[in-house]
């Protein structure tokens, strides 16, 4: 994302949701407002059309841009540890359907991945076991995770019984996410540089991607720190410096409606169709909640659940999904997990094996 403020045919992110889905499906029109690079049809599905550095035009399945990303990390991987990978267990966002987890499965096991042998895992599933859910301490535990990422928020609820996830409920939003809250961020600035400045950069592509790529690092630095001044002085392509504040509390303010939009999937899926009057008993009903992606350190985030769930612990763990991938790869725990995709209204089965 930070090249793509520089060079922005050149770098891709955000391919995820991509995988599987046909050219003319209504969220590739989505996706086309919000990414730098062009797409292109391929065998009828949605195709990336990438710049290389010296000018030539390629064409990528998503799929063949997660083999290559796939490759790569095997590569890093392997020069740390001084031996070959042969195996990869792979975690995919829970409302996957079964093309876009076989299409995955497929891409790490052939050429492009490198893998000789390769499962997916659902990420919520993945993080429950980062706390050893999946085992025998977890059994019969209702579990909530809510994922709020860059892109995408999703919350799933569901059991463990002898070792096996089913699935209670889930609910996803596909586009909202940190992303949002960064341009947030931006149309601020840009109504403040006109005010103050007496500019408008709204037509100026190079310095919005310059005042976006700065609003990002300025989100995070935001977790931790209640203010933060911005150097927007590159922005406006003036050599001197010039700084303008931005504090948490303005950042809450800017995006409050947001957040919330975001918990409601939290209701819907703890609620689950149930009255009013059943509020308190289904939020005791949940044993425990976990919060994943780099979107919950936003403190308002942590808050407000911990506010909705009337003061309870959370378990906010951003690197859950992998650390628990890592312990369902492990063959000697016999507990192995590979996903079984049933669709319809069951949604996916969890199975361990």
């Amino acid at each position: 994302m930070n090249h793509a403020a520089v060079s922005p045919g050149t770098a891709v992110s955000g391919f995820k949701r991509l995988l599987g889905i046909r050219m003319y499906n209504e969220m590739v029109k989505r996706e086309a407002e919000l990414v730098p690079y062009q797409f292109t049809e391929q065998l009828g599905r949605c195709g990336i059309q990438m710049e290389t550095e010296d000018g030539h035009v390629m064409n990528f399945l998503p799929e063949r841009v997660a083999g290559i990303l796939m490759a790569e990390l095997k590569k890093m991987a392997e020069a740390r540890l001084g031996r070959e990978i042969e195996s990869a267990l792979v975690t995919v966002p829970g409302h996957f359907n079964g093309a876009q987890r076989s299409s995955v499965r497929r891409e790490a096991a052939r050429l492009h991945g490198g893998f000789g042998v390769a499962k997916v895992v659902d990420e919520q599933v993945a993080a429950a076991a980062a706390y050893r859910l999946h085992e025998k301490r977890g059994d019969g535990k209702v579990v909530l995770v809510f994922h709020l990422g860059g892109r995408t928020s999703h919350a799933t609820k569901f059991r463990f019984k002898d070792g096996t996830g089913h699935l209670l409920e889930e609910r996803h939003d596909a586009y909202l996410g940190g992303d949002d809250f960064t341009d947030r961020i931006v149309d601020h600035f840009v109504e403040l540089i006109r005010e103050r400045h007496h500019r408008d950069i709204r037509g100026d592509e190079g310095a919005l991607k310059k005042l976006r790529a700065t609003c990002e690092r300025v989100k995070k630095l935001l977790s931790d720190r209640d203010g933060v001044l911005m150097n927007i002085g590159p922005v406006l392509g003036e050599g001197a410096d010039i700084y303008e504040e931005l504090t948490r509390a303005k950042f809450e303010e800017l995006n409050r409606d947001l957040i919330e939009k975001a918990l409601e999937i939290v209701d819907t899926v703890v609620m689950g169709g149930a009255p009013t009057s059943q509020t308190q008993s289904r939020k005791d009903a949940i044993d425990e909640v976990i919060l994943v992606g780099g979107s919950v350190r936003i403190p308002m985030v942590g808050q407000l659940l911990e506010d909705y769930f009337n003061g309870r612990g959370l378990i906010r763990d951003e690197d859950a999904v992998i650390r628990g991938a890592a312990l369902l790869s492990c063959p000697e725990s016999a507990r192995y997990v590979d996903e079984c995709y049933k669709g319809g209204v069951s949604g996916p089965v969890w199975l361990a094996k």
